[in-house]
């Protein structure tokens, strides 16, 4: 007869499942922690663009002509029209800095605007409530 410890089986079912469990875990970890980096990158080069943009759009406005009415100034494409030069600065793809200034110095639009097409995707089906 065999002297054997009775549980033995059970106490290996335990730690297969504990491994497996613990190697899971390990997946979905790194898996999360590729996203966020991928998010983070992706979040960094737009405040990267933005702080450029910005830069360009002081020095934009430091050397506009008053005299003329359309012009490019460092590569940017100004408008002025009863004093106020309008024109935008690309931050990212479809990201741009808008600017309109009064001549004199006064800011009256500065402001990051989206320019992408967006169509909302009514596909899903939702429950109305009835």
């Amino acid at each position: 007869m065999r002297n054997s410890v009775p549980g033995h089986g059970a106490v290996s079912i335990v730690l297969i499942f504990t491994v497996l469990c613990l190697t899971i875990l390990a997946v979905v970890s790194l898996n999360q922690a590729l996203t966020d980096r991928g998010l983070a990158v992706a979040a960094q080069s737009v405040v990267v663009g933005y702080y450029e943009a910005d830069a360009l759009a002081e020095r934009v406005l430091a050397n506009l002509n008053p005299t003329l009415s359309q012009q490019t100034v460092l590569g940017v494409d100004v408008q002025i029209v009863d004093g106020v030069a309008t024109f935008d600065v690309p931050i990212h793809e479809y990201i741009y800095l808008i600017v309109e200034a009064e001549l004199g110095g006064s800011i009256l639009v500065w402001r990051m605007e989206n320019t992408a097409d967006w169509t909302p995707d009514f596909s899903l089906p939702i429950w109305t409530g009835s």
